[in-house]
């Protein structure tokens, strides 16, 4: 049985090129770039697609400003709440219509 080398890449953009070469058998990362990848290296495809293997959040790092991180809060919460998130990334990964942001 054959051991798997690890290879960390400091710049994630070039292991899409390493895949295609068949200089690289696998990439682990998350959802929302497989889907944007997906599309554009349309010789890649995902594993499990629609299915994650662990999950995971996002996060955000700003500045350290209290009035600017008061005012970034209150709109990420907004935008959470009043579905206009949701509705941007879906539109990003080309899972909606452009135009069907809420109001």
């Amino acid at each position: 049985m054959q051991q798997a080398q690890l290879i960390a890449f400091g710049d994630n953009r070039l292991i899409f090129h390493e895949l295609l070469a068949g200089r690289a058998d696998v990439m682990f990362t998350d959802a929302i770039e497989v889907t944007l990848k997906t599309r554009q290296h349309r010789d890649l495809c995902a594993l499990l697609p629609g299915e994650l293997l662990t999950h995971q959040e996002k996060a955000i790092w700003l500045p350290k400003d209290a009035a600017f991180k008061q005012h970034v809060d209150a709109w990420l919460q907004t935008v959470t709440t009043d579905g206009t998130l949701k509705a941007l990334f879906n539109q990003a990964l080309g899972r909606a219509p452009l135009g069907a942001l809420p109001d």
